[in-house]
């Protein structure tokens, strides 16, 4: 009895993690693999240069850091302009690796992303790619702790 219901589990766990991914090697050898994003993923991914840039202007050199959390993210309309303004702003917060002190750190930053054309008659026929990202607010933090 024991033999079947390990048996049985071994199967499920071998069928049930086979969707996760899915690779096929082509004739030169490369390996051609899906892997599941979330749509957080792709926005990351869009956002990652520039938010590379404000992190190396802040450190004064490019520094590594990956993003650990994205708290916020909200899309204002500013409806009291003519015309109408529409942004989105993100808050994100980055471990950045100290490389003098062998730490990391947790980075607060809050960012607004402008994208053109955004909720506009056009918005469909004219092609306008560059979105504008500026820097809110950066903040440091080590612990609770702010540092300077």
């Amino acid at each position: 009895m024991r033999k079947i219901v390990v048996l049985a589990f071994t199967t499920f766990l071998v069928f049930a993690t086979s969707n996760l991914a899915n690779a096929e090697v082509t004739e030169s050898g490369r390996i051609k693999k899906e892997v599941y994003a979330t749509s957080e993923d792709v926005l990351m991914e869009m956002l990652k240069p520039e938010l590379n840039k404000i992190i190396s202007d802040k450190y004064g050199h490019e520094k590594i850091w990956q993003i650990s959390k994205v708290a916020k993210v909200a899309l204002i309309a500013d409806h009291t302009k003519k015309p109408s303004e529409n942004w989105y702003e993100m808050n994100i917060f980055v471990r950045v690796y100290d490389d003098k002190n062998d730490k990391e750190l947790l980075d607060d930053i809050d960012i607004r992303i402008d994208i053109p054309n955004m909720f506009t008659k056009d918005r469909y026929k004219v092609k306008n790619p560059d979105m504008k990202v500026t820097l809110i607010k950066y903040e440091q933090w080590q612990g609770q702790e702010m540092i300077k």
